[in-house]
């Protein structure tokens, strides 16, 4: 037994040499870097790690640290300590992109990459300037040639990270703050496959990258990207250098800031399972975010978790805030979307790719402020919009919003939505949208502009008109193919003053019954289902709102709400039974769970959904298909049981948020008093 012990440490010994080549010879060496005790130091602590990793049989061996500090650091040294560090990452291109700044960075060159495990770590307070180097290029080389500075292939547990490092860290108190990279006076980068977009950052074919800051506090900044004769200039990249699926994997962008770049701050292209998040975007001339360069590059399984983005836009002419193209599986996870010069978010196609349906599921987000310029585009100035494929036989889209909040955007009510496929709204507050109306036929205070799409809903949600709203309107479906009404239930429509007051401009019974004839709360539009809470006998009771100043509304529901237990069920069970595995029908335009709901499965680092089953209380998703949900803990449930959001009472309320009860018992206060 220790015979055979000691072979397998031998040989992980020597492959721990082997993989790491040129580095392990360099600090072995007395002139690498500070000669002596030190490098006898750096010996001790790498075999000591070796050691650890071996015993533990762990990947990767021997992972190593790295330190870039812009205004100290020097590509020669070895940049193994924050005494020796590097100027730039490896990968960083001249200031005018004509090649890289340096061939090697220490022992790193592309016969011996960052590899899997590596973490380089970018000094806090620092900035990159066109004096210091360049963009970066984070790859492998074009087309997975080889001729990059980084690993690709790397596994789930050993990523390789480049991020901004902690005082701790860096073992000194001035690295406080964020790293800056400043594109201005250098030109931005691409690898391969972009068309004709451009990164100050560009990451492509890297498998398994941790990228960006650490906290609020310490971001990785990355502004200013700009080119000379380059239509798409943004500040962050992320791409795959092939045109078809298996595309990169498992990207995580984090902290990040993407600031005041020529186009958008981050664009995604021919990616798939990945995610960012903790990222603010903002004062970019294009889009914040944006996916799929227009020419619908698929995104499959991607991901934007705790974002930001505001007052972009502004150089393009106006662009979206959020600006989703080719998505066949995308999430949008608390996001905030205001003051932008057009609309909040736009997420459709221009083409057809691959022949696969589109998806994007919006979350507990909040669109507000949006659509600021003067609309000379003839396009809703609104909040979110989906806009799907508008050829005939093309694409479908499927989009769903729950938990948000669309408030204060200027012309549509609501979201707008058009194209083919469908549309859900979920538990949602629309307030005070449409107080600019100048495109005709727009809705002033919901859904607008259906065309051709096979379905719309709307359900759980709260419609507040204001004193300079008209109507609430659905636009007749126009164009071609099949033209559906819309279906609204389960809601709660409530006049500023009188029952007298116009609803809707547009009348639709059936399939074929398309008319602009004016409805009022007293006598609603056929669309409007029967357990729609409509008029001023019902009261929302916000805690507070205010018409003007987003941040001073509080759309939380007080105890005297009507909205409370007057909700329905996403889903409910297609028969009873007991265990961790339940069949379900949706009550919306899916029957598909994963539409709805978050399973680990659904974008790199997803957490599955806590939701609740009648009958059985609260679990949590393991796993979805197009019929089912898997689950944990085990329960008991009958046929028809209704499966939602967790709920407090009866059944869920109306609303982004669940009243969790008071002592207060429910009045009579007019609709909409705060």
């Amino acid at each position: 037994m220790e015979a055979r012990l000691t072979a397998r440490l031998s040989s992980l010994v020597h492959t721990c040499r082997r993989w790491h080549g040129q580095r392990w010879r360099h600090l072995q060496s007395p002139h690498a870097g500070h000669a002596g005790q030190g490098a006898g130091l750096r010996r001790a602590r790498l075999g000591a790690v070796c050691l650890l990793a071996l015993l533990g049989w762990l990947t990767p061996v021997c992972a190593m640290t790295y330190y870039v500090d812009p205004g100290t650091g020097e590509n020669t040294n070895n940049g193994t300590s924050p005494g020796s560090p590097w100027q730039n990452p490896p990968g960083t291109r001249t200031t005018s992109d004509s090649g890289f700044i340096s061939a090697t960075w220490g022992a790193i060159a592309t016969s011996n990459k960052i590899q899997c495990g590596d973490t380089i770590l970018l000094k806090g307070g620092a900035t990159q300037t066109q004096h210091q180097g360049g963009a970066w290029r984070i790859d492998d080389g074009p087309n997975k040639d080889g001729t990059g500075y980084y690993t690709t292939g790397c596994p789930q547990e050993a990523p390789i990270t480049i991020r901004v490092a902690t005082p701790a860290e860096w073992g000194d108190n001035t690295a406080q703050g964020h790293f800056t990279l400043d594109g201005t006076g250098a030109t931005v980068t691409c690898v391969r496959f972009c068309g004709d977009t451009y990164g100050l950052v560009h990451v492509q074919d890297i498998d398994t990258l941790i990228f960006g800051g650490t906290s609020a506090s310490q971001r990785l900044v990355i502004q200013h990207a700009a080119g000379v004769n380059v239509n798409n200039a943004h500040n962050l990249l992320v791409t795959s250098s092939t045109a078809s699926p298996p595309f990169l994997m498992r990207f995580q962008g984090q902290w990040l800031e993407l600031a005041a770049a020529q186009n958008d701050g981050v664009g995604v292209g021919a990616a798939q399972n990945f995610v960012i998040r903790n990222t603010i975007a903002h004062d970019n001339g294009g889009s914040g975010f944006s996916t799929g360069f227009v020419f619908d590059h698929r995104i499959i399984n991607g991901a934007f978790h705790d974002v930001e983005a505001f007052q972009n836009g502004a150089g393009n002419g106006a662009e979206d805030q959020f600006f989703f193209t080719g998505c066949e599986s995308c999430y949008l996870i608390r996001a905030q979307s205001h003051d932008g010069y057009l609309r909040g978010l736009n997420f459709g196609n221009l083409g057809t790719f691959g022949g696969t349906d589109m998806f994007l599921l919006i979350r507990d987000s909040a669109f507000w402020h949006n659509g600021l310029t003067p609309d000379t585009q003839a396009v809703y100035q609104s909040g979110p919009c989906w806009s799907g494929d508008d050829a005939p036989g093309g694409l479908l889209h499927f989009g769903v919003i729950e938990r948000s909040i669309i408030a204060l955007n200027r012309e549509a009510g609501g979201p707008c939505a058009y194209g083919q496929g469908w549309a859900d709204v979920w538990n949602s507050v629309w307030w005070h949208n449409g107080y600019d109306k100048t495109v005709g036929g727009v809705g002033d205070i919901a859904v607008a502009n259906q065309v051709d799409l096979h379905f719309l809903g709307v359900f759980n949600s709260i419609v507040q008109k204001r004193s300079d709203n008209v109507t609430w309107t659905a636009t007749a479906p126009s164009g071609y193919g099949a033209k559906q009404c819309p279906v609204a239930d389960y809601n709660l429509f409530c006049p500023v003053a009188a029952d007298t007051e116009t609803l809707s401009d547009f009348e639709c019974v059936g399939t074929q019954d398309f008319s602009f004839a004016a409805r009022t709360y007293a006598n609603p539009p056929a669309f409007l289902g029967p357990h729609t809470l409509l008029g001023s006998s019902y009261h929302i009771d916000f805690v507070h709102t205010d018409d003007t100043v987003y941040s001073n509304n509080d759309f939380h529901l007080q105890a005297t709400s009507s909205a409370i237990d007057a909700g329905t069920f996403m889903f409910r069970a297609s028969g009873s039974g007991t265990g961790t595995h339940i069949y379900v029908l949706g009550n919306g335009g899916s029957n598909d769970p994963r539409h709805y709901f978050l399973s680990p499965a659904s974008y790199y680092t997803a957490v599955g959904d806590t939701i609740q089953i009648e009958g059985c209380g609260q679990v949590t998703i393991t796993s979805m298909d197009a019929v089912s949900i898997a689950f944990t803990p085990s329960c008991t449930w009958t046929d028809g049981a209704g499966i939602h959001f967790p709920w407090h009472g009866t059944r869920p309320d109306i609303g982004v948020y669940e009243f969790l009860g008071s002592s207060v018992a429910r009045g009579s206060r007019r609709c909409c008093r705060s």
